[in-house]
């Protein structure tokens, strides 16, 4: 029965031991945390500081603390200049890749307007060969379109500058872009 007694108190003692330890590691934390909450306000400024120049600047005149609904003419920024490129009468692009690879010349087209379908013709030409003439189809992305791409064996082309012009195609619209590859 005496040990009974002795190793119940031990046990009340461990837990009474193990609860004040808690409580201590508890305190320990809630005061750094509140503690160094009081610091953060007193360290220094970690953002960019601007100079008073370049802060009556125009170009960094959008960095002030006043919200738009406190100012009285808020302006709408520039997108881009001229009209919309889905608004034009033509097709418009550029060939974003042109070069050998190996045993092929790969040839890259963005095209400026959305287009939810249409056809790209590739035509190389140079002078005393016939010329040649590949298509694809146009493939749209997110605000803009592509032609599928070319891949043209370097076998169907002799070593000359070859002029490269891409026809685009979709609906009632149409477009041209050129380049120059020397294989």
């Amino acid at each position: 029965m005496r040990k009974n007694k002795k190793s119940s108190r031990s046990r009340r003692n461990l837990a009474i031991l193990y609860i004040l330890i808690f409580i201590i590691v508890a305190f320990f934390v809630y005061w750094m945390i509140k503690h160094q909450r009081q610091k953060l306000p007193t360290e220094p400024n970690s953002s960019p500081k601007i100079s008073e120049t370049e802060a009556s600047s125009p170009a960094t005149n959008h960095l002030s603390t006043t919200s738009e609904s406190e100012d009285p003419n808020p302006q709408t920024p520039i997108q881009n200049e001229g009209a919309h490129p889905n608004d034009s009468a033509t097709l418009t692009g550029a060939i974003t890749y042109l070069s050998k690879n190996q045993d092929k010349l790969t040839v890259r087209v963005n095209i400026d307007q959305y287009l939810s379908g249409g056809t790209c013709v590739l035509k190389l030409a140079t002078a005393g060969h016939t010329p040649l003439a590949y298509q694809a189809p146009i493939v749209s992305s997110a605000s803009t379109a592509t032609c599928q791409g070319f891949d043209i064996p370097l076998s169907d082309l002799t070593p000359a500058t070859w002029q490269v012009s891409i026809e685009l195609f979709s609906g009632d619209r149409t477009g041209l872009i050129t380049g120059e590859v020397t294989i």
